[in-house]
């Protein structure tokens, strides 16, 4: 099995955990993620051309 060749030099790096602390914080932050906010200028408004 040629896969197996190397496997005891291939090195695994754990996947980084992050810890929720502030679960208020985490939420609101979730559903923000989801809002699309647009901007238009006072001009862009008041402006007649199709």
């Amino acid at each position: 099995m040629p896969f197996k060749l190397k496997a005891a030099r291939r090195h695994h790096i754990p996947k980084q955990q992050y810890r929720v602390t502030n679960w208020a914080k985490y939420n609101a932050g979730l559903r923000a993620r989801g809002s699309l906010t647009v901007w238009f200028t006072p001009g862009a408004v008041d402006d007649p051309t199709p």
